[in-house]
């Protein structure tokens, strides 16, 4: 089991975007950049070890309050869709 103690769960997947393996992101941080800057974010999924992803981009849907994410190596909607549910994360010692 994962500790809190280093993690901050910055949104949900909660559903794909298209046939290209985009995803959804019901955000729980005010930091735009979490979700449309590339680096390095983490997927967990219920109690389970995180699991590292490269984010390669994302966008705000204009007039909503959920984002469009690219992540590397996720590139069909069946992909996609096996992810949704997970937590988004990142390490508390990533805070902007």
């Amino acid at each position: 089991m994962v500790t809190n103690e280093i993690w901050i769960k910055v949104g949900n997947l909660v559903g794909a975007h298209g046939l290209n393996g985009e995803l959804k992101v019901n955000p729980f941080s005010e930091f735009e950049e979490r979700f449309t800057d590339p680096g390095i974010r983490w997927l967990q999924e219920q109690e389970e070890e995180p699991r590292k992803y490269e984010l390669k981009k994302g966008r705000k849907l204009p007039g909503k309050s959920i984002y469009i994410i690219s992540l590397a190596g996720v590139n069909d909607r069946d992909k996609a869709e096996s992810l949704i549910g997970r937590k988004l994360l990142v390490e508390k010692s990533n805070r902007p």
